[in-house]
């Protein structure tokens, strides 16, 4: 049996986007809205925060362990040194069992919210 976990996704890793071909052969399990993050447009892509009262889209991902090095690498996730990493990867319970997500770690000073959290640009 392979080690695997499931990812959500939320901008430039979608379907249609320019990063979506580091999923590989991932299995795609389910899109829909999760509560408890907001969304912000970075220009090229967005980033999400923490926030109870709102959510997000996302697609939700079953990816190897390879995989997720690559997302980890992508999102500049640094498990050995969060305070400089661009975004944390966080684990959630959601309607698909425990999912990762990539949370962002850096400023949103002047970022502008993505109404109805869902990123298409």
């Amino acid at each position: 049996m392979k080690n695997t976990c499931r990812v959500a996704v939320y901008g430039s890793l979608k379907q249609g986007f320019f990063n979506h071909e580091l999923l590989g052969y991932s299995t795609h399990i389910d899109s829909g809205f999760i509560s408890g993050f907001k969304m912000f447009d970075l220009e090229l892509f967005p980033a999400i925060i923490r926030s109870p009262n709102d959510k997000i889209f996302v697609e939700i991902y079953e990816v190897e362990a390879d995989t997720l090095a690559d997302l980890d690498e992508l999102e500049s996730y640094k498990e050995d040194d969060l305070a400089n990493s661009f975004y944390k990867r966080i684990c959630i319970i959601s309607r698909w069992g425990p999912i990762m997500l990539y949370v962002y770690n850096k400023s949103l000073k002047n970022a502008q919210e993505v109404i109805g959290g869902n990123w298409e640009q």
